[in-house]
């Protein structure tokens, strides 16, 4: 495993972006300034450090591999970095399957992996796995829609390529084809011109059913009920009917008033079979091949043999002919029992070609008696298929039966053997071309065998030569063969059970060599999903493909009629009403209904019945009722039973109720004393006497519904039978009195329904009742009077673009569109927007009138026939534009069942070309049926369009949605493999057992908070609070280098948590910072922190030092070296994690608050510096209080949060030369000087423990974090938090010695009293710099112990020459001079060996 692997595997982004720019995560490394040679060491180990990018892991897998597999959003970023590197190889095999990249990301469903695999030019789809499959093989596999089934329609699409010569492939030109391309055929000239014709006639596809090639023309049948032959080619000779031109393009056979079924060309000529059993023939007649005589005129010899218009064959018109054949020179059929040929004889017509050379009528074979199949025909042979599966050869006189080999085994051997294999070789179909046979068995294996021309000295009972040679054997079962055609020179086309197509062809190296194969196939690339192919002489290749159907979409909500039946107001009233089957009478059983489908409708029935009975009984004796869905007239029914209603429904409905609430004249009917009349007062009200307030509501549904409640049928008025005695309803008279009101409201087809004694579903007329009332509103608009002198007057105007205004009622809009009941539901929404008229503008101006109009129309009257025909569009890609148009008008007003009326035309038009096109305006639209259908036909043919580049120009929001689909699609095939089913299952299973093991349960700590240290890029407002600070007094530092990514690379078991230098400025405000929440680990950085090293250190002292200043700031670094690191840093030999560990001897403890506050560095300190002394007193501050940090950010660095910068004491320069006196507990890196303000404490403080750390928390009010971490990282932390904790406990030990050590030498100091001391600002005398080859140099930071040696490393030497700091050069000057340690100079514990 690589760090590319680790990287990948902990989603570090940034560092594997690094790794593969060139580098092991660390910045590059300049030229050292040092006279050693230690640096140059390291960099050659760094560069010699070779990118492993293609490795494996120890499962076989590149980090390609797992890029590829994953489906994370973030892992696509990956791949495309792997893919961006030059020494990527996209073609690079796993172990355990020999996957590609592209294998593993087909099979993961990663569709955007897929295409950034495929976008390479040396990927290579053609690599086969361990068991033979592709990477297209290997997803088809994985769904279930990818191959072509039986149930499937046959009707495919036609697919032609190759040479092009005498215009065999019909694509309208005389240009060649390398890959498939779709033959577009067109429509009749009198069938596309008709505009009244339906779209469907227009623009549906053309389908075809058969394509037959030879070697001067093409004959197409397709799908169309008559006239289905379609031909092109050489026209010469009759074969193109009366045409004598050549035809590039596909056109139709005149003269023609069959149905086609089948065709069989040869070379010149053509025989037709109908679906009336007849055969048809046409073309050149040179060696009789057609079945009858041409009369011949005696003007015009030339033309003798030409038969230009399809004729039938007389001698087969009392045959039922199955089948028919043909070759160059002969042609023949058969029957269900017999056999008939005629032609020039060669041998191949049955009888002898010495007695009968030549057959101008058709003759029947007597040497076939058993039934046929097919029968193909060469000039010297004929080949029968029976319907055993056996296959015979007729030839010169002679019949022979071919034998097919069998499995390559020897008798010796035994093997298992299916049963198919047992019982042989069952031959399905045979295909010729010259003197070639091509025969498909039914286990899908094809053989070959030529018929060899016989000589006029040969026998005539000599049998050809015939053996079938096998050429495509069964290795698995997706690759067995479905068809098979036959060209030129050995060119076999094959298609399997797959959908793939192969071509045989002749090698170029084949002969060269005794191992070279002389025939080779190739797959056929940018096709899928092919049931048949087809070849001629002459090079081009046809293929049948059949495309994928999407499931139909199923429109089940409601009609307009079931819309306005939602909103009868009368029954908004019973809504706190028991459920309606409470109050059916349980003792009377419901009478079974017919089986017609009126079931459906009689329990409907019921269940209005039972709310309207409930509305009378709850409705009676209410005079004061509100009027729900904005109810503006009442029906007042004897009772009285007051009756909420609509004006415009009673209008619209009911012409005679419309005059009457316009003009308030009554009705009078003397024979049932029924009274109409309208009631005067604050509300309009019609009353209704002289009736059962039953017959009223039942009325009411009837103008609401257009369904007519026939209480008196049995089936459903039984069950009320209490009810009605309670409510004094008498079916029977209830019927005589709604035929009364019928004839005075003048209701005729009601009227005619309630004749039958039964239910009788009435003609529905309310649908074209609104359409009569929306023509109305358009042609008179406002010349209407007001809604209130007019219940048929619109109410609202819809203002299109174009200045089109658009007149609709609010009733209407209410029922139909959810967008305007949201609006008409609220009063004061529509009180305030009605003009005096009563007339609500709605603006709609952002919508065209052309597209607005079919959309009012189903809004405003149901028209379920819009599409049926769109005059105004020219093609296939006018019509879907426009339905695009119409479904995002629809998607805005909420109309669902608009939508899915769209979402049919459009996938009646939908293709492989432009599926990509149709599910991004779909998906924009949020058209989800439609997307899903889409999505399903994307997912079946994604090999054809992934060879075809067709999802690049998706979007990537798309791409993902598509993913999801087909990982659903493959969850769906294959769900048992694909997920934790039989796990889950045994878990449930042994769950009793699992409960009495002793497993260990995972423990997960709680998030140990890490102190921002280094950075303000997670610093929120609400974390950071700020006190000023006027009593430190600090130097600007030089910033050397950028903040670098927070992931250090390499290994990270030595990476200590770092603080960036910053500036702080007399009387800044000091952030203070609350502990994050989530854990850091003691040996990892934060994600935030910037990288630094002792290099960076060096070259930036390099460039602080100027002479005269007295104090100056440095970038410092806080990391505990990485393994990296350290071999950088290193002697030449090489060291091992443990040396490492020993050879670091300035460790960087964490940051605690007591160091802070009491003035002291954290940081690492060098004895080899010399510093100023300096009294000092720092305040002393809580255990408990929040870390300060610097608030001046570094410049040009706003991102970077406040920080401390480590300065370098610097003593004055002095005139007076001499040596410098260098103390060995020195530290060369410490704070910027403090201002005393309060005496010091002479107590440390120890570090903050975890429940501290938490109390804290609590006090600065920090929620309280959400552990989301894996088990990983939670046992990485387990294992850091250990690190840390045996770590500060030996950063305990030592600085309590090293502190005592200070301590011991400062009293020293003082007592013995030097003249050296007086002059403490002066300039100290330096001792050499250089040491001898080999000397042990002291390490930085490092304190001496008591009797021990001093070493100090080649980093250490080096950055302390670039500071100018002297280094010692033996023990014994060390101990004879005099060290003078100043207060200011805390000394940093040493790491102990």
């Amino acid at each position: 495993m690589t760090l590319l692997h680790v990287y990948f595997a902990l989603r570090k982004q940034q560092s594997f972006h690094r790794l593969l720019n060139g580098g092991p995560g660390q910045p590059p490394i300049s030229a050292s300034t040092s006279s050693g040679k230690s640096w140059k060491r390291a960099g050659v180990l760094n560069s010699g450090i070779a990118l492993e990018i293609n490795a494996l892991d120890t499962l076989g897998r590149s980090v390609l591999h797992l890029a590829c597999t994953s489906t994370e959003a973030s892992s696509l970023e990956y791949v495309r970095m792997l893919l961006a590197h030059p020494a990527i190889n996209v073609n690079v095999l796993d172990k355990e399957s020999h996957w590609t990249p592209l294998h593993r990301a087909l099979y993961a469903g990663n569709i955007s992996a897929a295409i950034l695999l495929l976008k390479r030019l040396d990927i290579d789809t053609s690599i086969k796995d361990l068991e033979g499959y592709t990477a297209h093989d290997l997803y088809n596999s994985t769904v279930r829609s990818a191959k072509p089934t039986e149930e499937e329609e046959t009707f495919a699409e036609l697919f032609t390529w190759g040479t092009n010569r005498n215009a065999a492939l019909g694509l309208g030109d005389g240009n060649d084809r390398a890959y498939p391309d779709r033959v577009v055929i067109p429509r009749k000239d009198d069938v596309a011109h008709q505009h009244n014709r339906s779209l469907d006639d227009r623009f549906a596809p053309i389908h075809v059913r058969q394509v037959s090639m030879s070697k001067l023309h093409t004959v197409v049948l397709t799908s169309e009920p008559r006239d289905n032959i379609r031909v092109c080619g050489f026209g010469g000779g009759g074969r193109l009917g009366p045409s004598q031109h050549t035809q590039h393009a596909l056109i139709p056979l005149p003269d023609i008033k069959h149905t086609i079924e089948s065709v069989a060309l040869g070379q010149d000529h053509t025989l037709a079979l109908t679906s009336a059993g007849e055969v048809l023939t046409w073309g050149l007649n040179r060696f009789s091949q057609l079945g009858y005589v041409i009369e011949v005129s005696s003007s015009n010899k030339q033309d003798e043999h030409i038969q230009a218009t399809p004729r039938k064959v007389g001698s087969l018109r009392r045959e039922f002919v199955k089948g028919v054949a043909a070759c160059k020179t002969a042609s023949g059929c058969w029957t269900d029992t017999e056999v008939w040929t005629w032609g020039t004889n060669g041998g191949q017509l049955g009888y002898d070609k010495a007695l009968v050379p030549i057959q101008v009528l058709p003759r029947k074979v007597s040497s076939i008696v058993q039934p046929v199949r097919a029968i193909v025909m060469t000039e010297t042979l004929m080949a029968c298929l029976f319907l055993t599966g056996e296959v015979v050869c007729v030839w010169s006189g002679g019949v022979s039966k071919i034998s097919f080999p069998t499995q390559r085994f020897s008798s010796e051997i035994s093997v298992y053997r299916p049963p198919q294999a047992i019982k042989g070789q069952n031959i399905t179909k045979l295909r010729s071309c010259d003197d070639t046979i091509a025969a498909l068995s039914s286990n899908g294996e094809v053989f070959t065998f030529t018929s060899q021309p016989i000589g006029e000295s040969d026998s005539a009972k000599s049998s050809p030569a015939l053996k079938p040679q096998r050429i495509w054997a069964l290795r698995r079962q997706f690759s067995a063969v479905q068809d098979v055609d036959i060209g030129v020179d050995g060119t076999v086309i094959v298609c399997t059970q797959s959908g793939h197509v192969y071509v045989r062809s002749r090698s170029a190296k084949g002969g060269q060599g005794s191992g070279a194969k002389a025939f080779k196939f190739q797959r056929i690339p940018y096709i899928q999903r092919a049931v048949a192919v087809c070849a001629n002489s002459t090079g081009a290749f046809g293929a049948l493909r059949v495309d994928f159907k999407p499931s139909p979409i199923h429109i089940n909500a409601h009609s307009f009629s079931c819309n306005i039946t939602e909103i009868q107001p009368y029954l908004g009233l019973s809504l706190r009403a028991e459920a309606p089957s409470a109050i059916l009478n349980t003792k009377t059983p419901l009478l079974d209904a017919d089986e017609d489908g009126e079931d459906v409708s009689i329990i409907d029935d019921i269940g209005d019945l039972s709310k309207l009975l409930h509305v009378l009984d709850q409705c009676k004796n209410v005079p004061d009722i509100a009027l729900p869905y904005n109810a503006d007239v009442v029906v007042v029914a004897p009772g009285p039973l007051h009756l909420p209603a609509h004006r415009l429904i009673l209008a619209v409905r009911c012409p005679v109720l419309g005059n009457i609430l316009h003009s308030g004249r009554s009705l009078y009917d003397k024979s049932s004393g029924i009274d109409v009349s309208l009631v005067s007062g604050d509300r309009v009200r019609i009353r209704i006497n002289g009736c059962h307030p039953f017959t009223v509501l039942i009325l009411l549904r009837y103008l609401y519904s257009d369904q007519l409640l026939a209480i008196w049928d049995l089936r459903v008025g039984s069950p009320f039978v209490s009810q009605f005695e309670t409510f004094a309803v008498k079916p029977v008279a209830i019927k005589a009195e709604l035929q009364s009101l019928s004839r005075i409201l003048g209701l005729q087809l009601l009227l005619k329904a309630l004749q039958s004694p039964g239910k009788r579903v009435p003609t529905p007329s309310q649908t074209e009742d609104f359409r009569l009332l929306y023509e109305r509103s358009q042609l008179t608009g406002r010349l209407r009077n007001t809604t209130k002198e007019d219940a048929l007057a619109p109410d609202v105007a819809l203002h299109l673009a174009d200045q089109v205004i658009v007149w609709c009622h609010s009733v209407v809009l209410h029922a139909r569109c959810q967008f305007f009941a949201s609006f008409f539901e609220d009063s004061t929404w529509t009180s305030k927007r009605r003009d005096k008229s009563g007339i609500i503008n709605i603006d709609f101006k952002h919508l065209e009138w052309q597209v607005m109009q079919y959309v009012v129309r189903w809004i405003c009257y149901g028209d379920e026939n819009l599409f049926e025909s769109l005059d105004f569009v020219q093609g296939v890609d006018d019509v879907l534009s426009f339905m695009f148009s119409v479904l995002s008008a629809a998607n805005e007003l909420l109309l669902d069942r608009l939508m899915l009326l769209c979402s049919q035309v459009i996938l009646k038009h939908l293709d492989v070309y432009n599926a990509c096109y149709l599910l991004t305006d779909a998906t924009h639209i949020n058209a989800t049926h439609l997307v899903e259908r889409l999505q399903s036909y994307v997912t079946a043919n994604l090999e054809m369009m992934l060879e075809g580049r067709m999802l690049e120009d998706l979007d990537p929001s798309v791409v993902r949605q598509l993913s999801e689909y087909i990982r659903s699609a493959q969850m769906t095939k294959s769900p048992v493999s694909r997920s934790n089913l039989l796990a889950n299952k045994a878990l449930r299973k042994h769950a009793e057992w699992l409960a009495q093991q002793d497993i260990p349960v995972v423990f997960e700590p709680v998030d140990r908070p890490q102190v921002l240290k280094d950075s303000s890029k997670s610093l929120t407002p609400g974390l950071l609070r700020t006190r000023p600070i006027s009593s430190l007094s600090v130097h600007p530092a030089a910033d050397s280098r950028k903040g670098a990514d927070a992931e250090p690379s390499g290994d990270e078991l030595f990476a200590m948590d770092e603080v960036s230098s910053s500036v702080i400025t007399p009387g800044h405000p000091v952030p203070v910072v609350t502990e994050p929440s989530g854990s850091v680990a003691v040996w990892k950085r934060p994600t935030f922190a910037p990288r630094t090293d002792l290099k960076a250190i060096m070259a930036e002292a390099e460039n602080t030092k100027i002479s005269g200043v007295a104090n100056r700031a440095t970038h410092s670094a806080m990391d505990k070296p990485s393994q990296e690191h350290l071999k950088q840093v290193a002697t030449p030999q090489r060291r091992t994690v443990g040396s490492s560990l020993k050879l670091d001897a300035s460790p960087t403890p964490r940051q605690m608050p007591s160091d802070l506050d009491l003035g002291k560095s954290s940081l690492p300190e060098s004895s080899a510096a010399a510093a100023q002394p300096m009294h000092v007193r720092t305040p002393q501050r809580p255990a408990t209080q929040a870390i300060p940090l610097s608030s001046k950010t570094r410049p040009n660095t706003p991102s970077l949060g406040p920080v401390f910068s480590p300065v370098r004491q610097v003593p004055p320069t002095s005139s007076s030369p001499g040596p410098r006196r260098v103390s060995n507990t020195g530290a060369a890196w410490t704070l910027p000087p403090v201002q005393p303000v309060v005496q010091s404490s002479v107590a440390e403080s120890s570090p903050l423990s975890f429940a501290e750390i938490q109390q804290l928390q609590l006090l600065q009010g920090i929620p309280a974090p959400k552990d989301k971490r894996s088990l990983v990282e939670i046992q990485e932390e387990e294992r850091a938090i250990q690190l840390e904790a045996d770590f500060m406990k030996w950063w305990a030990a030592e600085e309590a010695r090293t502190q005592a050590e200070a301590h011991g030498a400062s009293e020293t100091q003082t007592q013995r009293a030097t003249p050296r001391s007086k002059n403490r600002g002066g300039k100290r005398p330096s001792h050499s710099t250089r040491s001898k080859p080999g000397e042990a140099r002291p390490a930085q930071g490092s304190s001496r112990p008591e009797g021990g040696k001093q070493s100090m490393t080649p980093a250490a030497e080096g950055a302390m020459l670039q500071s100018g700091v002297s280094n010692p050069k033996s023990r014994r000057r060390r101990e004879s001079a005099r060290p003078t340690v100043d207060d200011s100079i805390h000394v940093q514990p040493s790491k102990g060996r």
